[in-house]
Formats: C-alpha cells, structure tokens, sequence
C-alpha cells in the first residue's frame, strides 16, 4: 500500500511496532490529550494534503481492490481543493445525508455523490488536513477536552445536537453511489465483536486472549 501511518504514543516507544512494521509507520510522542495528540501528528501536514483518515477501533472487513486503487488515483490527482473529503464506504444510513445529490463522476466512471452533512466523520476516508485541524484544534477548545457524542468537534462539524438537520456543511465531502469497501467494528463494549473474531479465523490468524461478544456487531 502507499500509506505512511502516523502513530501516536506517550510515555513507552512501541519498538515492536517499528520493528514489525519499519519505514510503513511514523511514531509521534505526544501528550494523552486529544487536542495535543491532533496537533502532533498535524503540525508538518499542510491543510490541502489528503489524509487516509482511519480510526483504530474500525478493520478493513472487504474491499474492492481495483476500485480501491482506481480512487486512490483520482484522489491524488485532483487539483480541485474545494473538494475535502471522499468517502469508501455506504450504507443506508449515510444516504439520508445526500440532500444535495450533486454528483461527479471520476475517470474511470465511479459516480461520488456529494453528501449535505459530515455524518460519518469517524469512516475511514479520504480527508483534507485542513478539516482534521478545522475539528480538533479550534483556539477556543479547553486543553483538556473529551471526545464524546456531544462534543465540541461533533459541533464544530455540524452532527450535533441534530444530525438530520438540513445544515448546509461548506466543505465539499463526497461517498461513491456503491461502496468500495466495508469497514467493521473491532470491539463492542470492551469485547472483541464477532466480525472481528470471525476476519481473525478466516484469515488463518490466531484470537487474541480476549472475551468476545455474545451478539454479532453489524
């Protein structure tokens, strides 16, 4: 893959890691903080370069690899900086967001719809730095604040304190009208979900010593 992934710690350097995984990773010393873990691993990035944005509780359940790649190539390409995000993934919800039902259409014919909300900020996706920094590391934001459902970066992006509300989003953000690849959820309540135990036994990998969910997540 072309990805470099920028990985944070705090006190103990994660030297397996490095070793297992070499020049693929980037480790970044931070402090626990949300805000000044943002900005450490923002500070080189200038706000027109593409992130692969990818959350840690989420794994890669299936991809179409020459689309993949296809739009991995036209992300790359594009020189129009209005557009700030593009999505893999879609599901029914994601779609009660696509209000504007603008739509381009890239070279090699996938149709990307642009979508009226930055509802699914946390999918893993194609993302402008600039908007990570536009969410996480506002002036007025305290040192010390927490992520949760109603926080200032939900806010600042316009998901809360009603999602469905028609609110216009500036930035351009789009998701492909098929999906490209699914993502699942890697524990559930503390405990391993099922779809990651089964990515696990499917893959021909050993579990990990932990408890796993009762239920099937998603």
């Amino acid at each position: 893959h072309p990805f470099i992934f920028k990985i944070p710690f705090n006190e103990k350097y994660p030297s397996a890691l490095k070793e297992k995984y070499g020049d693929q990773i980037d480790l970044v010393q931070t402090k626990k903080e949300t805000k000044f873990t943002m900005k450490a691993l923002l500070e080189d990035i200038p706000g027109k370069e593409w992130v692969w944005w990818c959350a840690d509780d989420r794994f890669l359940f299936s991809i179409d690899e020459r689309r993949a790649s296809q739009l991995y190539s036209f992300v790359t390409d594009l020189n129009d900086f209005r557009i700030g995000g593009i999505m893999v993934t879609n599901n029914q919800w994601n779609n009660r967001f696509l209000i504007d039902r603008k739509s381009i259409t890239t070279p090699n014919g996938e149709k990307l719809i642009r979508k009226s909300t930055y509802h699914g900020f946390y999918s893993h996706h194609f993302i402008r730095a600039r908007i990570l920094k536009r969410a996480f590391l506002r002036d007025e934001y305290p040192d010390d604040y927490k992520l949760s459902t109603n926080d200032n970066v939900c806010k600042t992006l316009g998901l809360w304190p009603n999602p469905r509300k028609k609110t216009r989003w500036d930035e351009q953000v789009y998701l492909p009208a098929h999906r490209i690849a699914v993502f699942q959820e890697t524990f559930a309540g503390g405990k391993l979900t099922q779809a990651c135990r089964n990515a696990f036994l499917r893959r021909g990998l050993s579990l990990p010593a932990l408890e796993v969910a009762a239920t099937a997540k998603r």
